[in-house]
């Protein structure tokens, strides 16, 4: 299996964690935290998914806005 490209359709509404992963470039573990997480006890701010059965959907408006919240290098 190789690594597969995630580009920024903005057609698309919402993104798996993984392809949210992909499109910030960290770790799915990272957005895994930054979901089911306190900022606390992260350190992350909280970024909001939806469920859909048993899968989350991370909307890209959703994405974006977690990704502006970060603190600047």
């Amino acid at each position: 299996m190789g690594i597969r490209r995630v580009e920024r359709d903005r057609s698309r509404m919402a993104y798996t964690i993984s392809e949210a992963a992909e499109l910030a470039g960290t770790s799915v573990s990272r957005i895994q935290k930054a979901i089911h997480g306190s900022e606390a006890a992260t350190g992350l701010p909280t970024l909001r998914a939806r469920r859909l059965g048993r899968r989350y959907a991370i909307l890209a408006k959703d994405l974006e806005a977690w990704l502006e919240s970060l603190p600047e290098a």
